[in-house]
């Protein structure tokens, strides 16, 4: 939610509220994704479903969230212990990092931007 909003209703509060807590949230996400109990309970609950022609839509629908969110939690480390798993989560708050400079330089290049047409013609058949 704080990231759409950071998007479209960008300000420097917002912006520094967000950059503030962005590892928070990165951790906490990692937190849960590398949970092996978590995995394991999904794992169980995968273990116990059954597949085939005659499952309900409802039924497909249950399969196909537990196995996505296991794949979820194998992409996101849930296999790795010690040094691969401290350099995969330091990778993962970078990549973070990143992605919000990115996103912040996008929104500063946008409201940079100004076109000013003086002439209806340079503006026609759009």
């Amino acid at each position: 939610v704080t990231s759409h909003l950071n998007g479209v209703k960008n300000s420097e509060d917002l912006r520094k509220a967000y950059e503030e807590n962005q590892p928070k949230v990165v951790k906490a996400m990692a937190q849960f994704s590398q949970s092996r109990e978590v995995y394991d309970a999904l794992s169980a609950i995968r273990a116990s479903m059954t597949e085939g022609e005659d499952i309900d839509f409802e039924t497909s629908q249950k399969l196909r969230a537990v196995d996505n969110s296991l794949r979820g939690m194998k992409l996101g480390g849930v296999g790795l212990d010690g040094a691969e798993k401290d350099r995969f989560n330091e990778i993962r708050l970078r990549l973070a990092e990143i992605g919000t400079s990115f996103s912040n330089n996008v929104l500063d290049a946008t409201k940079a931007f100004s076109l000013v047409v003086e002439d209806a013609a340079e503006v026609e058949g759009v």
